[in-house]
């Protein structure tokens, strides 16, 4: 049985609405409630199908009056809600589309290390493991 359904259920309607960066290269994206996305690869948020910003932005001064908050900046620009996740079956990239021409692509970057791990109030673990995989389980009670 896959559950990759359950995968789009986690996410679809809700919206980003906490970030946390909880070491160099780890952020934990909250939507709603409900779902909880903790990256530890790189990633990057397309608006207007440009790059808006990337992993590595972060506390960037890049000629700005201001160096670069991506948590300011990622909550704003996932604010809108989401209609659509894709998982690409070879890698394990994981691309959330929003309402507004914004999506949130995951880049599964390692052939060794686990590089995004979602848990969700439905009882969904899924991970995106080093070299590609996707594995996906059903916990209960749900892992919260």
């Amino acid at each position: 049985m896959t559950l990759e359904p359950r995968i789009s259920d986690s996410f679809v309607g809700l919206s980003c609405t906490d970030v946390v960066r909880f070491d160099t290269d780890s952020w934990r994206f909250v939507f709603g409630a409900r779902t909880t996305l903790d990256v530890r690869c790189p990633w990057r948020i397309i608006a207007n199908g440009r790059i808006a910003l990337g992993y590595a932005d972060h506390a960037q001064q890049f000629g700005l009056p201001a160096p670069v908050n991506s948590i300011r900046e990622a909550k704003q620009l996932l604010s809108n809600r989401i209609a659509k996740v894709k998982i690409h079956e070879r890698t394990a990239d994981l691309v959330i589309e929003f309402e507004g021409d914004v999506a949130f692509e995951v880049f599964n970057s390692s052939s060794g290390h686990e590089g995004w791990e979602c848990s969700s109030d439905n009882g969904l673990l899924a991970i995106g493991v080093g070299g590609g995989e996707l594995q996906t389980f059903l916990t209960d009670p749900p892992m919260r």
